[in-house]
């Protein structure tokens, strides 16, 4: 869209009128515009719109302002080929490891000559491609019994290499798209970025230019298996610009694999055209990058007269994308359930049905059941969502039923706790405050004796917190008055009888910090020791703190003597012992300590000494 006026207008509302929720408008430099008739068009720009209503677009005339060209109308009749690619990281950088969920693409290969008119025998290929939040993955495996690459750089189409390229727009329009070429040069790999989108404004400031060597990509090349060359190819989002991944549409992808046999380009394989024999966009394939499809009901079971809409979901790397409005519906079997284009199904008659949902080559399905009319019972749980950890409950759980039946009415409801074994009859809200992984089945019975497919709940409660235990290596103390002179080791070890141990904790300052316990610790330095430890199961259930004290003290007491000196004393001197003893934890035992003179004990009382005359005493 453009508008040749003077001056800024909003956009014709006739055209406003084919937007939907899912219409994207960007403007000439990439950016998202509103797509709604408050959106103001700025002349001499240019703006892409995309996922509008065809069916609005379609009863627009062909005229001005209204314009739909001769290369619209051709390109809505080529047939392109069409593969499931994959959503998320497609290999390792690293080790080149494949994902599980890559999908090679073997087939559609075309070969196109060059010097030879038909394909080597030898000649073959094969390729998987995905998207994820750093950019494209592509890797392309090739067999070919001669591998011949000595061209120059944005030559290497000559020699055996790849070639791909993308739509940036998807419009099908020449000059939108991005292409490479991949080679292993005699230097080594090299990815050459030859084409890029003519575009303005503010350019990605990891983006290459074109007819250059991509700085924000890699390359790697396995040739580990004879006669076989494998590329591992990333792109990183910001070199494909102004492309922006969108898992609803397809990637517009080329892939061209070139082969030489040391005497010139004999011709090559392509995946869709539009890159060897001619630059054009419009041929190139489509790649879903999706991982699958699902198709989700709020019920499975219905009755006669009654409808609801399917939802159709793409899986992707990083959950899903909803494709209720793209895919394409089917029933099975229209007496049973019927489907319309948005994916409402009603209900016809008895029986069974598969509803089915088509987006590209993915297909999504799921069985519904038409019955008679059964009850349905709805139960609510209070609190509806659990108050503890892990989806664990810690406090009693209120269970209230429900139940409606349509024609004869709700006869009885019922539970069991027992996997239907027993079933009680349900009168009052249901209180579960016992611990345990309950499974509650419920059902209710209509007056006319039909009788509801039973549904299941799983609540789980666990109120009771863990038990932790502490042992003590040594089991007493190793010393006197219940001190430990050798170092302690405590081994922690805990029980929980539910949701299981989470883990176990201690603090060493009464509680206010505490530290994960790994392994056992051993207390090697003298001190008082007061150990508290706790633990926490998975339901988030808290243990009261408990707490164990121990005391070591593994230095002796220290002795200073101040009298005598170490000199020379005349036997006419009366000598005094004067000693003190210390010890800065347990404490002296003063029963305990002993006075030698030369190898006798004296008494622990300071006493005159009589002592040889002329002679050394210790």
């Amino acid at each position: 869209m453009w508008s040749d006026a003077s001056s800024e207008a909003p956009i014709d509302a006739r055209l406003a009128a084919a937007f939907t929720d899912q219409t994207l408008v960007t403007d000439w430099e990439g950016k998202t515009q509103s797509a709604n008739n408050t959106l103001s068009v700025r002349p001499g720009k240019v703006y892409w719109i995309s996922n509008a209503n065809s069916a609005a677009l379609a009863l627009l005339p062909i005229s001005e302002p209204f314009l739909i060209s001769d290369f619209d109308r051709n390109t809505n009749h080529i047939v392109v080929p069409e593969s499931k690619g994959t959503s998320g990281q497609l290999f390792n950088p690293t080790t080149l490891e494949v994902a599980d969920h890559a999908v090679w693409i073997t087939d559609n290969w075309a070969y196109k000559a060059a010097a030879q008119p038909t394909k080597p025998a030898d000649f073959d290929a094969s390729f998987a491609a995905g998207y994820s939040d750093s950019g494209l993955d592509l890797i392309v495996r090739v067999k070919d019994g001669t591998f011949v690459q000595d061209n120059p750089l944005g030559s290497f189409w000559k020699g055996d290499s790849v070639q791909f390229a993308i739509d940036t727009f998807g419009q099908g329009f020449t000059g939108d798209q991005v292409e490479f070429q991949a080679a292993l040069t005699p230097q080594g790999p090299v990815l050459y970025k030859q084409l890029v989108p003519f575009v303005g404004g503010n350019l990605p400031t990891n983006w290459t230019p074109g007819n250059s060597v991509a700085q924000y990509a890699s390359l790697k090349v396995d040739q580990t298996v004879p006669n076989e060359t494998t590329y591992y190819i990333h792109v990183n989002s910001s070199e494909l610009y102004p492309y922006v991944h969108d898992p609803k549409n397809p990637l517009r992808l080329s892939v061209l694999v070139n082969n030489n046999n040391g005497s010139g380009r004999l011709g090559w394989l392509e995946w869709s055209s539009g890159i060897g024999s001619d630059k054009n966009p419009a041929k190139y394939g489509k790649v879903w990058t999706l991982n699958g499809l699902v198709v989700e009901a709020v019920q499975t079971s219905m009755t006669k007269g009654q409808t609801q809409t399917l939802g159709a979901r793409g899986l992707t790397a990083n959950g899903f994308v909803d494709l209720s409005g793209k895919a394409a519906w089917s029933s099975s079997d229209a007496s049973t359930v019927t489907v319309d284009t948005y994916g409402t199904v009603k209900a016809i008659g008895e029986g069974s049905a598969i509803i089915q949902a088509s987006y590209g080559p993915f297909v999504g399905s799921i069985a519904i059941t038409v019955g008679n009319s059964l009850p349905v019972t709805t139960a609510a749980v209070s609190p509806a969502q659990p108050d503890g950890q892990n989806g664990w409950y810690v406090n009693p759980v209120t269970v209230t039923m429900a139940a409606i039946d349509h024609l004869s009415g709700v006869a009885k409801t019922e539970y069991s706790l027992d996997g239907g074994t027993t079933w009680e009859p349900y009168a009052n809200p249901l209180t579960l405050d016992k611990d345990a992984q309950n499974v509650l089945s419920y059902r209710s019975t209509d007056k006319a004796g039909n009788v509801e497919v039973a549904q299941t709940l799983t609540i789980n409660v666990d109120k009771t917190a863990p038990v932790t235990t502490a042992t003590l290596s040594p089991a007493l103390p190793d010393g006197q008055n219940g001190w430990y002179v050798n170092p302690v080791t405590v081994t922690l070890g805990a029980t929980d009888n539910l949701s299981g141990v989470a883990k176990t904790e201690y603090s060493l300052d009464g509680g206010t910090t505490w530290q994960t316990f790994m392994v056992p610790l051993t207390f090697d330095r003298d001190s008082k020791y007061t150990f508290s430890y706790r633990s926490t199961d998975h339901a988030g259930n808290v243990e009261i703190s408990q707490t164990i004290s121990f005391n070591v003290d593994r230095v002796a007491p220290t002795i200073s003597i101040s009298a005598p000196a170490a000199q020379s004393y005349s036997d006419a001197d009366d000598m005094t012992p004067q000693f003190t003893v210390t010890d800065d934890l347990s404490g002296v035992d003063n029963g305990k300590t002993v006075l030698t003179l030369d190898g006798q004990t004296c008494s622990r009382e300071p006493q005159f000494l009589s002592i040889p005359c002329h002679w050394v005493h210790t």
